[in-house]
């Protein structure tokens, strides 16, 4: 995995000249919740969503989530697929 230039103090400046919406639709519906999941958040500044992507939806019950933090306590909503992106 790359290292973070934003991390490093690569980046000092905001990058970001235009940004477009993203639209898309709810394919799944879940219903599951874990009380040990252990994800990293990481800091994630940019992303492209391409067309007919599908992404898992998860909502965190941790009273502060931040980038760099481990969440534990979440619920599984679902998943999305991009209709229009870049």
């Amino acid at each position: 995995m790359s290292r973070d230039p934003y991390a490093q103090g690569l980046i000092t400046f905001n990058p970001f000249v235009e940004r477009k919406s993203v639209a898309g639709q709810i394919v799944t519906v879940l219903d599951g919740k874990l009380p040990s999941r252990g994800i990293e958040l990481i800091h994630a500044r940019s992303r492209v969503l391409q067309k007919h992507e599908i992404h898992e939806l998860i909502l965190s019950f941790e009273p502060d989530p931040a980038p760099g933090s481990k969440v534990d306590h979440i619920g599984y909503l679902g998943f999305f697929e991009v209709l229009e992106g870049e």
